[in-house]
């Protein structure tokens, strides 16, 4: 059963809830984010750095992988990371908007490193 609870209303905050997208949308939305907030399981954070996105990770409860992987993933300095009970909108999106670094996609970053390490 879907979830009839209405998002909440971030009129003029440049905040945009969504919860479901297709895959072009998605990658479109991601693409053209300043920041994502997002759960932390291993598809949508292999999509995230994909695209080159960063932003806040918030892991779901008893999710110990999602737990872990949002874990690192802060400590390579990638995500900001909240816990669900301790999320703060406001200042998440403050702390993170102040981060003005951007990432390159990790496939770039894959290939540049193998071209780099064949000697091509």
């Amino acid at each position: 059963m879907e979830d009839q609870t209405p998002p909440p209303d971030y009129s003029g905050s440049g905040i945009s809830w969504v919860n479901n997208m297709t895959t072009e949308e998605l990658s479109y939305a991601i693409a053209e984010s300043r920041r994502v907030i997002s759960r932390t399981g291993y598809t949508t954070v292999m999509d995230l750095m994909a695209l080159g996105a960063s932003g806040i990770l918030v892991p779901t409860p008893g999710q110990p992988e999602q737990e872990y992987l949002a874990q690192r993933l802060k400590q390579q300095d990638r995500f900001i990371l909240s816990s669900q009970e301790k999320f703060d909108l406001r200042f998440l999106t403050g702390q993170s908007l102040d981060d003005d670094r951007t990432f390159e996609p990790i496939s770039h970053n894959l290939t540049e490193k193998a071209v780099i390490e064949s000697g091509l």
